[in-house]
């Protein structure tokens, strides 16, 4: 992450707001364990069943799981069914 990006998200915690407002970065919602939706993606960096890797302005969100399936996928997001176990971020560099 950039200097310009990380006093950004140093001053939309201090200011409370979400950081995806501010630096333009990602917003995930996840529904139950079975629905996944990000908005501000940068497109599928890797996909099959068990993992779904998508590239974000912050590094790549890696989904992992069984039948996982990119439900729809535009410009502005992603969407993703299928029995999902985990989240995490692997940061770009």
């Amino acid at each position: 992450m950039d200097r310009k990006s990380k006093l950004l998200l140093a001053l939309s915690r201090r200011l409370e707001l979400p950081s995806e407002l501010v630096v333009g970065g990602p917003c995930v919602e996840l529904k139950g364990m079975s629905e996944l939706t990000v908005t501000g993606h940068r497109g599928i960096v890797g996909y099959d069943a068990a993992c779904v890797r998508i590239g974000t302005k912050l590094g790549c969100l890696c989904v992992e799981g069984s039948g996982l399936q990119i439900f729809q996928m535009n410009r502005e997001r992603i969407v993703v069914f299928g029995q999902i176990r985990g989240l995490y971020w692997k940061e770009a560099g």
